[in-house]
């Protein structure tokens, strides 16, 4: 099964959690040990389709969890039909 590239950025509307809840995704994305990179406005990561949307379902229940009353999920996923989609391929020119 081949790699996908997903980016997510979470913004909760009630500003008084948006870092915490930020943090414990970025939390849960780093220890489920598929590759990843943090930025300023949102966290890269690569994994099996099924891995990545895991991940991004086990992130949503924990929004659910913590009560946030809104966030917006913003999703991106790149996938290369045969071959992986990797950060590295992204990344390698800018390093």
């Amino acid at each position: 099964m081949n790699k996908v590239t997903a980016a997510l950025q979470l913004l909760p509307i009630k500003e008084s959690v948006s870092y915490e809840i930020i943090d414990k995704a970025i939390s849960m994305i780093a220890e489920s040990g598929l590759t990843h990179q943090v930025s300023p406005l949102e966290t890269a990561f690569e994994g099996t389709f099924e891995k990545v949307l895991q991940l991004i379902n086990d992130i949503y229940k924990m929004v659910l969890q913590e009560k946030v009353p809104s966030t917006l999920f913003n999703i991106k996923i790149h996938v290369q039909n045969g071959k992986d989609a990797t950060i590295a391929q992204k990344m390698n020119k800018y390093s």
